[in-house]
């Protein structure tokens, strides 16, 4: 066995944690640079990276059991290791990822050590504990800080428990008292330092992020602007190139905008802006993908990625008579708001982004050539309606 001080085991066990964090922020960097281009779908954690993350951590959790049972014959002298760097991964990661570390962590912890009542007791417990902090992490309502307590509490109830049933009932470990409060000041010192500087790692992203956006915005009605929708257009189209998906996308031109701004004034466009937008998001499903973007000054579009074009027509149908029916009031004036709309799915045809995309503007130029107030549809959306 490799003999390591008390204060050597803790510096070790820091720069691990420190490792397997920045390790992370590497591999997620390093991703969502390579199959990310926009501050929309930035943070968004796909398949692939769940995956690759699934991965990085089971390599950690293997290490992490073979360290201890190198490092001496006590398999809990690097049990505030394993605390600590739970708290990390669920700091960071969904839930299907822990799980998966978990019960492939627990299956080697097993292979290495066999199968017995204090292997088992051992498992149970840190099983136990898992599911508390899981609990800890998931609940919004808890404040950073206060999670941070949480995290010690239970971690101190882990050594406790710990205590009393193999010192106390099992009599299979030689710890002291005072061991055991060095092994509670140990958990303290490597839970705190990583959490904190986590945290603070998580605030300036986000801040960083919060200031990306404002480039992605548009300033009147706080929906994605052009640029965004350039990006995401073209992350949508190669994705469903590359993935053979459905991808539909509808532009929609509010009809005689610069009447309402002649009549009533610019401030009543500006409130018809704002409220033709709020009534669009409240159509879109809460979990979707689906984003609204300005693209002009009355002109709009939705992209649908990965929807099938029954559903993409639905909801435009949707949209369209829920605009019809909306009230636009303005200082006691009701105004009257309708949209002319292109609707189609890409093709063979649609080499580019910007191809389909001129194509789905054409076809919202024929609505407002038909007479506005209705939605041209390309003919591989449904069949029967013509471009």
């Amino acid at each position: 066995m490799i003999e390591i001080s008390g204060v050597t085991l803790i510096v070790m066990e820091l720069l691990v944690i420190f490792g397997t964090l920045f390790v992370f922020q590497f591999v997620g960097n390093s991703y969502s640079r390579r199959h990310s281009n926009d501050a929309v779908w930035v943070g968004k954690m796909d398949w692939q990276l769940r995956l690759i993350t699934t991965i990085l951590f089971c390599l950690v959790g293997i290490i992490l059991v073979t360290f201890q049972k190198l490092t001496a014959s006590d398999s809990r002298i690097a049990v505030n290791l394993v605390i600590a760097s739970m708290i990390m991964v669920m700091t960071f990661v969904s839930q299907d990822v822990i799980v998966a570390v978990f019960d492939v962590t627990a299956l080697y912890y097993f292979a290495l050590h066999g199968i017995d009542p204090s292997t088992l007791a051992y498992v149970v417990f840190y099983a136990v504990l898992f599911g508390f902090l899981l609990g800890v992490t998931r609940n919004t309502k808890v404040g950073p800080w206060w999670r941070l307590l949480l995290f010690n509490l239970l971690g101190a109830l882990y050594w406790l428990a710990t205590y009393a049933f193999y010192v106390q009932i099992m009599h299979v470990l030689d710890m002291s008292v005072r061991q055991l409060f060095y092994y509670l000041l140990q958990m303290i010192v490597l839970i705190s330092v990583p959490y904190t500087v986590a945290y603070s790692m998580q605030l300036d992203q986000l801040t960083v992020f919060k200031r990306t956006q404002e480039v992605y915005l548009d300033g009147l009605t706080h929906v994605y602007n052009y640029h965004a929708f350039n990006l995401n257009l073209e992350h949508a189209f190669q994705f469903s190139q590359e993935n053979q998906t459905p991808l539909s996308m509808m532009v929609l031109d509010l009809d005689h905008f610069k009447h309402i701004n002649d009549t009533y004034g610019h401030l009543a466009g500006n409130y018809v802006l704002v409220h033709f937008c709020e009534v669009v998001l409240e159509q879109l499903p809460v979990s979707s993908e689906y984003k609204l973007y300005r693209i002009g000054g009355e002109e709009f579009a939705l992209i649908f990625s990965e929807t099938e074009s029954t559903q993409a027509l639905a909801l435009a149908k949707q949209i369209e008579q829920r605009v019809r029916d909306a009230e636009f009031i303005y200082r006691g004036t009701a105004i009257r708001l309708t949209f002319s709309g292109g609707l189609a799915q890409t093709g063979a045809d649609d080499l580019t982004s910007r191809q389909f995309y001129d194509r789905v503007d054409g076809l919202t130029y024929l609505s407002k050539q038909k007479g506005r107030d209705q939605i041209t549809v390309g003919p591989r959306l449904m069949n029967g309606l013509n471009d």
